[in-house]
Parts: C-alpha cells; structure tokens; sequence
C-alpha cells in the first residue's frame, strides 16, 4: 500500500474543531523491515489559529528520525520532550486557515503518514458585567485574519496571555446607537498600558464599519493601535477608509453571537470622568456610570 494513503482521509466535520482531540488510524502502512519506522495513528489538540497544536504520533520504530512538518501552516514543527520509540509529540503555531497537514516523514525524507485538518476562522468570546448588576451577557467575535492579520494577531496574542491582558478591562465609553468601546481601563478608568508595540493600520483591506463588525481604535496617530477594540452598533461610514489623507479605522472582525448584549452596553447611562492620574488632566466622555468590566475573555475556536 502506498503509505501516502494511509492516513490522507478527511475527518468528520465534528471532529474539525478545536476542544477535543482529533485521531486518525492507520491502515497497513507497511514498513518495520530494517528498523523503519511504522505510524500506526495520529492525533491533534488544539487545533486553532494562533494557537500552539500538538500533533502526537504513535507506532512503532519512531526514534528512527521520524520529523513532521505542515506547510502551508507552520513549517516544520518542533519534537516535544519524552519521546519515546512509540510515542511522539511535535508542536507549532498554526498560521493558516482551512487545510492543515501534519505530515509525517522517515529518516531519508519519505513521506509515512498524513493527518488531515482544518483550520475555522477563529473567534473569541467575551463576558461582561456591570458594577452593582447582574451580568451583562456575552459576546461572540469571529476574527478574519486574512484581511486583517496584523490586527488579528495583535488582539488573540493580548487575549491568549496567560493571564489574558483584556480581562478586568473596562467597556469605557458607550455611545447609543454609534459604538462602545473597550481594552485600555481598568477600574477608576485608570489606564492599562500595552505590553506589545502598536501595530500597522490596516484600514484600507475592504472590510467595512457596519453594525455588529469589530474595529481597532487608535489615537491621530495612523499606526498607533494597540489594544483597545470597539463594537459598531450602527452603520458607520464615517470610521471607513476613503483615501491615505481620510484612513478611518480598521476592522477586522464581527460580532456573530449576542449583538443585544453590545446594544445594551450602549444604552446605558453614561457620564464625562477625568483619567486616573493623568498629567496633563484627560476628560473621557462617554463613559459608564456604573463600570461595565470584561470578566472573562478567551480564544474559543
């Protein structure tokens, strides 16, 4: 049998996503003569966008050179600690979406074994509450990372932090019907500084301000973004890119679940406060009288 075959099958559609684990079994992929290594299965774990997935090989033979890469997606991928002739770990990042494979190769290059991936787009799921009140709800953002990556990538590295950078952010301004905004406050509006350099403005790549859709907020300053983000409860045109001297503002997602939440945050009372320890005094308006803080926050696909 062609070892080629063996495992180039495509998993369910159940079995795409990221939370549990995805295996294939291998068929009679022949080998074993002369110490050649032999792949009986395979398997992956958080198989994501920007995160770090772990393919496990196992058979027999495998400390016989056995590497593993996926291109397009990471390249060749890195041999995890405690292998052992049976058992074998590789990681990477994964920088692709749609088909990922992880592809198995002897020590004289042959290609032994292939899983078979693919990659959503990614999303992450916010929680808020507001001070004094029940929780406000939760938000579902699907992120488009190939018309947007560098903002992507900016705001899943803040929320992939161990302890997620935007948690405990506040939703800092809130305009009914325009937008509400969030990631750069903590409670007492006192700033929360970046901890990344600000990214490239990526306004001109044909996504538009409309209602539901996901922006970077920046200062007059065109590359300027860092972290905070804001939700549009409108059509607004006006944040769009027109030409190099009228940029806007970069989108670079999309609210698919819970937009009432979003609209709620936006109807709420709000009021003009000064910057906690602001020199010169900065005024806010806009701004929540009861705070509205993001309490959870994580990459869920």
């Amino acid at each position: 049998m062609n070892p080629k075959l063996c495992l180039e099958r495509f998993l369910p559609a159940a079995h795409r996503l990221l939370v549990l684990p995805v295996v294939a079994l291998l068929a009679s992929c022949g080998g074993g003569t002369s110490g050649l290594p032999v792949v009986s299965t395979m398997s992956a774990t958080s198989v994501a966008y920007s995160k770090t997935v772990s393919v496990v090989v196992s058979g027999n033979g495998l400390n016989n050179g056995i590497t593993v890469s996926a291109e397009p997606g990471c390249g060749a991928m890195t041999a995890a600690a405690g292998a052992t002739d049976s058992t074998q770990t590789f990681t990477c990042k994964v920088t692709t979406l749609g088909s990922f494979q992880p592809r198995v190769r002897n020590g004289e290059g042959k290609e032994i074994a292939t899983l078979r991936l693919d990659i959503p787009l990614p999303q992450v799921t916010i929680t808020a509450a507001q001070a004094s009140t029940s929780v406000t709800g939760t938000m579902v953002l699907e992120l488009d990372p190939v018309r947007a990556p560098k903002a992507v990538d900016n705001f899943l590295a803040y929320v992939n932090q161990t302890t997620p950078f935007l948690r405990n952010t506040l939703f800092h301004r809130a305009v009914p019907g325009v937008l509400i905004q969030a990631g750069g406050y903590v409670t007492g509006l006192s700033p929360k500084a970046a901890t990344l350099a600000p990214i490239e403005l990526e306004s001109n790549n044909g996504l538009k301000n409309l209602r539901g859709t996901v922006g970077m907020a920046r200062t007059t300053e065109l590359n300027s973004a860092t972290t905070q983000f804001y939700v549009n409860l409108a059509d607004n045109a006006d944040f769009d890119y027109v030409d190099a001297s009228s940029p806007g503002y970069a989108v670079f997602g999309t609210v698919v679940s819970g937009m009432d939440v979003a609209d709620s945050i936006g109807s709420v009372v709000t009021t003009s406060l000064l910057v906690s320890g602001s020199s010169p005094p900065i005024t806010l308006t806009n701004v929540p009288v009861n705070e509205i803080r993001i309490t959870a926050i994580s990459q869920t696909r």
